[in-house]
């Protein structure tokens, strides 16, 4: 199968075309794969990435993946915003955590 989906990709994008990708909020967890991951092995996608959290970001880049790298910045609108930290990294917003409502969740 894996022969098949590198023919599709193949045929769909032209060899001298890389395909960019934007990732914000990079950062992966022990058992998470990308889902552009399959794009990056066949060498037909670049990857820059914006990733908050120091140590993640630091993690992403040890990776040498070649066609990609992460920066340890933000998106926003360019206005001062405090980041909410939660026990879990991808879930840390800007706005202020529901408190009342995340407490019906495990």
């Amino acid at each position: 199968m894996a022969a098949v989906e590198e023919s599709f990709w193949r045929e769909l994008i032209d060899d001298n075309y890389i395909i960019k990708i934007i990732d914000v909020g990079a950062a992966d967890g022990e058992d998470y794969t990308a889902s552009y991951q399959k794009l990056l092995d066949l060498g037909i996608a670049s990857v820059v990435g914006f990733e908050p959290n120091k140590e993640a970001c630091e993690a992403l880049n040890k990776k040498n993946e070649g066609n990609s790298f992460y920066l340890p910045y933000f998106i926003g609108d360019g206005e001062i915003a405090t980041f909410y930290e939660t026990n879990w990294a991808p879930t840390g917003p800007l706005y202020p955590p529901n408190t009342p409502l995340l407490e019906k969740f495990q």
